[in-house]
């Protein structure tokens, strides 16, 4: 009686087991899922994507004839303050430049064909403007914003997504953000200090002379452990370390540096190459690099400092961006869970 019992149970397993595996084994046999899986337009790293779409639908809407603009978009009045922006359900368009009056919370796009400015506790969806953005403070785009010209951001403004400008973004002070692109990026109040003497010994040194640095190519070194670079100093090479690299004030590094376990560039050292760590990544007053900025955790930006050129822009993405005031970059800025503009 057992015996049955127990080959009854092992039977419904089997059954079980094969009816489970059956699609598998049959797919394995003939395949008939070859295509790759469809990925959506809209799924794009490129930060001025969607501002770009809508910018396409406006023109072609308005090269097919004005009766079917007027059809999908809602027209802003001249008189903006007496529209009642809270009730629009289709993207909005305006012919003219807009100096609102009066805070807006707009949940659709908003299409302006000229310059655009508030006074202040504003929310805007969706935002081009083929002039200028000036946003007053406590203000918040919630999706995407673009502008032709200069986009202002005013005191604790909050710009969650994608933010681009073919000009350039000027973030004051508290504000935050999470991807921004623009040739130039000014955060905070412009930077007075002036620069102290001169950054090196006008000897070019090599990374030879770094305590346990081992050469990996002609010009490329490692050090496993911590290294401090002196103060001073001017490297040719790249370096790469194993712990926490430190890079002495006013020091010039010709070359990309990368550390493991954090990273800090001393006031007025230069990076003309690209800085890389899985940890944090801090660069102090007046610090300048030429290339990318990546780290795994944590970006702070000492006032001063300066990433990239107009010639060369640059790209810094980490978890959380913190910049203080007085500091400009150049290309794209990704916090990718925060960034802000910190100011004491």
């Amino acid at each position: 009686m057992i015996i049955v019992a127990y080959s009854g149970f092992f039977s419904v397993c089997v059954a079980f087991m094969v009816i489970a595996f059956r699609p598998a084994y049959r797919e394995w046999r003939m395949p008939t899922d070859c295509q790759p899986l469809p990925v959506s337009k809209c799924y794009t790293r490129h930060t001025g994507h969607f501002a770009e779409a809508f910018r396409h639908e406006i023109l072609s809407s308005l090269a097919a004839s004005p009766e079917a603009c007027t059809g999908l978009f809602e027209p802003v009045p001249m008189h903006a303050e007496r529209m009642d922006w809270e009730k629009a359900t289709r993207p909005l368009i305006a012919f003219h430049a807009l100096r609102l009056q009066r805070s807006v919370k707009c949940a659709v796009p908003l299409y302006v064909n000229a310059d655009l400015h508030s006074i202040g506790h504003d929310t805007f969806s969706g935002l081009f403007a083929a002039g200028h953005v000036h946003l007053g403070p406590h203000s918040e785009l919630r999706e995407w914003a673009h502008a032709e010209g200069w986009l202002t951001l005013g005191v604790s403004c909050v710009a969650l997504r994608r933010v681009s400008s073919a000009l350039a973004i000027e973030l004051k002070n508290r504000c935050c953000f999470e991807r921004l692109h623009a040739p130039t990026i000014y955060f905070g109040a412009a930077y007075r200090g002036t620069a102290s003497r001169g950054h090196t010994d006008g000897v070019l040194h090599s990374f030879e002379s770094v305590p346990g640095a081992i050469r990996r190519s002609d010009s490329l070194f490692m050090v496993q452990g911590n290294c401090v670079l002196p103060r001073h100093r001017r490297f040719a090479g790249s370096l790469i370390v194993t712990g926490h690299l430190v890079v002495g004030a006013y020091t010039i590094v010709e070359g990309d540096i990368k550390a493991r376990k954090g990273l800090s560039l001393g006031s007025e050292s230069i990076v003309t190459g690209s800085v890389v760590s899985e940890g944090d990544i801090k660069l102090f007053h007046r610090a300048r690099v030429g290339g990318v900025v990546i780290s795994e955790q944590k970006v702070i930006i000492g006032t001063g400092a300066e990433i990239g050129t107009i010639d060369q822009p640059s790209t810094i993405s980490a978890e959380a961006i913190i910049v203080e005031a007085g500091v400009i970059a150049h290309g794209t800025v990704w916090a990718r869970d925060v960034g802000t503009v910190w100011s004491s």
